[in-house]
């Protein structure tokens, strides 16, 4: 490929880029349809009018080649084809991306009524799959509060509790972390309590509670998880703390998880308090 057929083609892609940026700024925009309409005409436009100025260009750099001196003569011929190559296809790009727009413009709100729909849909099975699994995962937080909170008043205990309750869509957070909060027993030893929500929405991969169990005195990991597995729940207990010593892994049916849940929450903070340091 000729130099000349580069740079033309840098410039067209150059052009058609900077029009999908602008298309998908409008695809998504809010404006009403006359006005983004206008703006996306403009758009084409602007990109066609770039294409008809490199046609022109090459057309003059050819005529221009031809005053060649005698030093250029065997160069010039190439440069001629090059530049009959790079305009073929152009007008080839030009009539595509012209029928392309054509048919967008005619199919554009159906498009956009068509992502709409999809966004509905994703955020219909959110709320599904939130519905069916918040009320075990919110019972859970639920036990773990109450608990902890009777022991600081029976015990006149100072555990720093920041727990807080599930949104209604699970999936209402940015990432695939839904935080909860902390418990702070002293000593350095914290559990990190969170939901974990794969996105996107699917039954097939459930959110799930997990606490994070740190105490300096234990170099490896140390997790607790809760886990919808439909019809039941499973308790999972991973690396060598506490959560492996108060529950084993444990399979409870999700249509009645609060007996087992309550039981199983209990034991595990009372594995934590009793392996607490004497102070």
């Amino acid at each position: 490929m000729s130099g000349n057929l580069v740079i033309v083609t840098g410039l067209v892609l150059i052009a058609i880029g900077g029009f999908l940026g602008f298309y998908g700024a409008q695809l998504n925009s809010r404006a009403d349809n006359a006005q983004a309409s206008k703006g996306f005409k403009a758009g084409i436009d602007k990109v066609l009018n770039t294409i008809a100025s490199v046609k022109q260009s090459v057309a003059v750099q050819g005529g221009a080649s031809g005053a060649a001196t005698p030093s250029t003569t065997i160069q010039q011929p190439l440069d001629s084809e090059a530049n009959k190559e790079a305009e073929k296809k152009l007008s080839n790009i030009e009539q595509d991306f012209s029928q392309w727009a054509s048919d967008f413009i005619k199919n554009r709100d159906l498009k956009k009524l068509d992502l709409e729909r999809q966004k509905l849909d994703a955020r219909s099975k959110e709320l599904e799959i939130s519905k069916k699994y918040r009320p075990l995962l919110q019972y859970t937080i639920d036990v773990l509060k109450r608990v902890l909170q009777a022991y600081n008043a029976t015990a006149s205990a100072a555990f720093d509790i920041r727990l807080s309750d599930l949104p209604n869509n699970l999936y209402a957070v940015d990432t695939t972390v839904c935080e909860i909060g902390t418990v702070e027993f002293g000593s350095g030893v914290k559990w990190h309590v969170y939901v974990i929500v794969n996105k996107p929405a699917d039954e097939r991969n459930s959110p799930y509670f997990q606490i994070d169990i740190q105490d300096p005195r234990i170099k490896t990991s140390d997790v607790f998880r809760i886990e919808p597995t439909p019809p039941n729940f499973t308790v999972h207990s991973y690396g060598g703390g506490i959560a492996g010593v108060a529950n084993k892994d444990t399979v409870g049916p999700l249509s009645s998880f609060e007996s087992p849940i309550r039981e199983i929450v209990q034991r595990l903070v009372e594995t934590q308090i009793s392996s607490l340091p004497t102070p």
